[in-house]
């Protein structure tokens, strides 16, 4: 059967690889072919990325030096000056402020019309609940006081099906599952002090002491199912489970890093 760690077989694997494992950088060889950032000497390699363009002014940390004939692109972020004009100058004509000051008040007044069943427009709010007007809006007032009036003229119904439920279950149905369920009674000493009259299919009582008789365990429930009493208990086989004694010992541990 395959081994497993316990939780100091495993605290004790993880004590032998952190002694194996490199903790400084100094402590790791340096394969052939490869160098560090303070092998190389200043100016020593062009740069081959594209210069920067609208950034904070800084020294910079990079090692590589620009190449002579390097270009640095356009700066999309500058306006250009046209020829003629300065930076603040003003393109308000006076042909265009007398056109707007030839306007009159009021020119652009939009007047919206009453609305109607036909026209779209202004409407008129009422909270009357007799006004035969085509031409008003109800009131949320006026709608509450519609419907209290029509609920109070309606006949109530004396039957599921006269509210239109067709799909409620009857008290026959409802009774039939009440009595499959289980009902928690209380708790007896023995399995003998069990009530042989006057159960219910799914009364349980719990059975303080142990009886082989019945294969009742201390503890064990016991329910009615409508002619004798029910143990609520079972066997759980734990032959298919690992052992405390196949956990990998220490030594072993010793052997497999040492290998």
């Amino acid at each position: 059967m395959a081994k497993f760690l316990d939780d100091n077989g495993l605290l004790y694997l993880w004590s032998k690889v952190k002694a194996i494992i490199p903790k400084r950088t100094s402590e790791l060889t340096n394969d052939s072919g490869y160098i560090t950032t303070s092998d190389i000497p200043e100016g020593a390699a062009a740069s081959t990325t594209v210069p920067k363009m609208d950034g904070a002014a800084a020294v910079g940390t990079e090692l590589a030096f620009a190449r002579g004939d390097h270009v640095h692109p356009s700066d999309t972020q500058k306006v250009d000056k046209v020829a003629g004009k300065g930076l603040s100058e003003n393109d308000y004509t006076t042909a265009e402020k007398e056109k707007l000051s030839g306007i009159a008040a009021g020119a652009n007044l939009y007047v919206l019309p009453d609305a109607s069943t036909t026209v779209k427009g202004g409407v008129m709010l009422s909270s009357s609940t007799s006004d035969v007007s085509t031409t008003k809006a109800a009131t949320p007032s006026a709608v509450k006081a519609a419907y209290d009036l029509a609920a109070g003229k309606q006949s109530p119904a004396t039957t599921l099906s006269g509210y239109g439920i067709t799909d409620a279950y009857t008290r026959s149905e409802i009774d039939g599952m009440v009595s499959g369920a289980l009902h928690y009674k209380g708790t007896k000493d023995t399995y003998a002090d069990l009530p042989a009259t006057g159960n219910k299919v799914g009364d349980v009582w719990n059975i303080a002491a142990a009886d082989s008789a019945h294969g009742v365990k201390a503890g064990d429930n016991a329910a009615w199912n409508g002619s004798e009493w029910d143990v609520l208990a079972g066997t759980v086989d734990l032959s298919g489970y690992l052992q405390i004694t196949d956990a990998i010992s220490n030594a072993e541990i010793d052997a497999v890093v040492a290998g």
